[in-house]
C-alpha cells in the first residue's frame, strides 16, 4: 500500500469535494489549521463534513452534515483528527 500527502485550503464559505474511490484508497483527515492570513481575528470558522452522493446535482444532502471542528483565531487555531473515509466526501469552511 502505498502513502502520500494529501492536503488542501478551503476558502471561508467555500466547499471542497474530494473523491474517493472506495475500492481502491481512502483518505485520513489527520489535521485541521486556520491559514497564516486570518481577516477577523474575532471570527470563528466551523468545518463541517458530508458524504457525497452521486445521485444528487449538488452533491451534498442539507441537513446531513457533520460538524468535524470550530477554529478561533487566538484559542484553538489547529485541531489534530482521526477521520478515514472510504467514501467522496465535501468540506466546508463556514
Amino acid at each position: 500500500m502505498d502513502a502520500e500527502f494529501w492536503g488542501a485550503v478551503i476558502p471561508a464559505g467555500k466547499t471542497l469535494r474530494v473523491d474517493v474511490a472506495s475500492d481502491e484508497e481512502y483518505i485520513h483527515v489527520s489535521q485541521v489549521a486556520l491559514g497564516a492570513s486570518i481577516k477577523d481575528a474575532r471570527a470563528r470558522t466551523t468545518l463541517t463534513l458530508a458524504i457525497a452522493d452521486d445521485a444528487e446535482a449538488s452533491g451534498v444532502r442539507e441537513g446531513r452534515r457533520h460538524t468535524l471542528c470550530t477554529l478561533t483565531p487566538g484559542q484553538c487555531e489547529q485541531v489534530g483528527l482521526d477521520v478515514v473515509l472510504d467514501a467522496s466526501f465535501v468540506l466546508r469552511a463556514d
